[in-house]
């Protein structure tokens, strides 16, 4: 699969960057001029820290994940089979992430701990024809913990999320139409909700375990079904230390999702207003393994095993297997970072675009990043990023490879005492 690189700079790209650049130096500045004064004392309750992450050369080579080679859709039962030939499209990028977490504990309690934090991801393209790519994700988060020797640590949490990103057609980049009706904000939606928790440690032990409960409010674009949810679920974590360079872990997870708007399907793929509403239960299964090799090098690596279930007649049920691994590597200033991971999906009845003609669903995937720093000061370090992943499945309609090439700064401004 051929994808061709054009580095070639034109004015629109050179303005694009220096504005970059400009955007960084802003950041920079006022960081400096708010937190320049904050004198971190050693009877301070307060930790905080404060982070901007700013891609000033950042290249995508396959904005829309659009097939590259032209594909039969056997989506519509009516018309029957139509040839699509999809149009890849490029441009470059701003990644931003900007993040600010604090930490208290009063002096009048000190075994209560206040955790909060709001962070801002945002992905712009230069291009304007490409603007319907761009994402706004936003999260905040506030919790309380109570500290204690004999049980460890329990409290609460509630979350706030707002995600903002259109839902565009893969093959052309266009905003999704129903008819003449405008469905391109069916993707955009805010999530709360909150969750019990307690985490305690035992010899080589730690354990974390959590109770929660999640709704996500999607945008109503009246024409078709809404995607709202409400998802319960219940997570444990465990560590066990073998020594102190050598730790495993195994994690389970619980949790149901249940649609309040769009329906589930028929074993023969057919969608319908009679069916009974989407509910999926999941259980999903973690093993992993670190190992720190030397001083500068470490490894991880982890296995998934995961299974959906489809509560009405199993159709979109699937058994899901993924291992992947990274190791790091630091030298000096400078640390590199080698990510990889493979997974496979298992479906046991359902069809590739939901359509018996095109046969049984299967889906695989590959990803694959490597990410060098070099730390440039105390707070601040340059960074280089390559991404790629590629997507294996017999419903060609999802069938892309995606490259992603990015260049930035990050800053970090904390106090680093301990209370």
């Amino acid at each position: 699969m051929n994808h061709n690189f054009n580095y070639r700079l034109s004015r629109q790209h050179i303005y694009f960057l220096s504005r970059n650049v400009k955007i960084g130096v802003y950041c920079i500045v006022l960081s400096v001029l708010l937190f320049s004064n904050v004198e971190a004392k050693r009877d301070n309750p307060l930790i905080y820290k404060i982070s901007s992450d700013i891609g000033f050369l950042s290249y995508d080579n396959n904005v829309y994940r659009s097939p590259d080679t032209t594909y039969t859709d056997y989506f519509s039962k009516s018309t029957g089979p139509v040839s699509i030939d999809p149009t890849i499209q490029a441009g470059f990028f701003l990644p931003l992430k900007t993040s600010a977490k604090f930490k208290l504990r009063p002096k009048l309690a000190r075994n209560i701990v206040l955790d909060g934090g709001i962070d801002y991801h945002g992905k712009m393209f230069s291009k304007a024809s490409l603007h319907n790519a761009n994402e706004h994700r936003i999260y905040s988060i506030l919790s309380i913990h109570k500290l204690s020797k004999l049980v460890g640590k329990y409290g609460g949490l509630f979350q706030f999320s707002s995600i903002k990103q259109s839902y565009v057609d893969r093959d052309s980049g266009q905003d999704k139409t129903s008819g003449v009706d405008d469905i391109s904000d069916k993707y955009t939606y805010k999530k709360f909700g909150g969750l019990l928790d307690h985490k305690f440690k035992t010899g080589k032990i730690t354990s974390s375990n959590s109770i929660g409960i999640l709704k996500r409010d999607y945008i109503d674009t009246v024409v078709v079904s809404e995607y709202d949810n409400i998802e319960s679920y219940f997570k444990s974590e465990n560590k066990y230390n073998i020594s102190k360079e050598n730790r495993i872990g195994f994690d389970y997870q619980f949790s149901n999702l249940q649609y309040s708007d769009k329906h589930a399907r028929r074993l023969s793929g057919i969608l319908s207003s009679n069916n009974p509403l989407l509910r999926y239960t999941y259980h999903k299964l973690k093993a992993n393994w670190q190992i720190d090799i030397s001083e500068n090098i470490s490894y991880s690596s982890e296995f998934i095993n995961s299974y959906r279930f489809d509560e009405y007649v199993s159709y979109n049920s699937y058994k899901l297997f993924e291992f992947g691994s990274n190791i790091s590597i630091k030298r000096n200033k400078l640390l590199l970072k080698l990510e990889g991971s493979f997974q496979y999906r298992f479906y046991q009845n359902a069809y590739a675009f939901d359509n018996p003609i095109a046969g049984k669903m299967t889906y695989s995937d590959v990803q694959f990043s490597s990410i060098l720093t070099y730390q440039v000061s105390r707070i601040m370090k340059l960074y280089t990023k390559v991404n790629f992943s590629s997507t294996f499945t017999s419903d060609t309609r999802y069938e892309y490879d995606k490259e992603l090439i990015s260049a930035g700064f990050k800053l970090d401004l904390k106090n680093r005492l301990s209370n």
